[in-house]
């Protein structure tokens, strides 16, 4: 791993022990599998994300959360050409609807729920899938979403409901899956 990468996983991971301290864990170390996704202790879950500028975590406690997952990415990260790759015709034609400049905000949420998503559900389903297999539904009004879930994602949800915030030059995204959420 390059060194500035190295530096943001890191801070992801001293985020992820300051996390776990104030949920209450007394095991604060997160270890990795090999696919580089943490291993939470015992009793907790938890998500990380980093840029190059920050680097965020939560953890709560398995009793009555079954996953949680956020995301934070820089503002106008993706431009037309990177979304033609993340996001399904639908998303693209809601896309259309705004200026360039509003558009690559809303690209970028797209993706930013599309990561928190695939953070939420990866440790039960344990398989890679792709940026076509959720669709993202974003309220401006209320900063929230729904993401729909196609079948090639082996999972009993068809969908999760998230939240989203503009921070600053940021955009942060989290979605929890509770014991009752199907």
């Amino acid at each position: 791993m390059a060194a500035p990468r190295q530096t943001e996983f890191l801070r992801g991971r001293h985020c992820a022990k300051t996390a776990l301290i104030q949920a209450g864990a007394s095991d604060h170390h997160v270890r990795a599998h090999e696919d580089r996704s943490p291993i939470w202790p015992q009793g907790f879950i938890g998500s990380i994300s980093h840029t190059k500028e920050i680097a965020i975590a939560v953890a709560a406690s398995a009793s009555n959360l079954k996953s949680i997952g956020i995301d934070i990415e820089r503002r106008k990260r993706v431009t037309d050409k990177l979304a033609q790759e993340i996001c399904i015709a639908s998303e693209l034609d809601w896309l259309s609807g705004f200026s360039t400049d509003q558009s690559h905000d809303l690209a970028t949420l797209i993706f930013s729920a599309k990561e928190t998503i695939y953070k939420c559900l990866y440790p039960s389903v344990q398989h890679v899938f792709g940026f076509s297999a959720v669709t993202i539904l974003p309220d401006l009004d209320a900063g929230s979403f729904n993401a729909v879930l196609s079948s090639e994602i082996d999972t009993d949800y068809t969908n999760i409901q998230g939240r989203f915030c503009f921070s600053g030059q940021d955009v942060i995204t989290s979605a929890i899956l509770t014991r009752a959420s199907l």
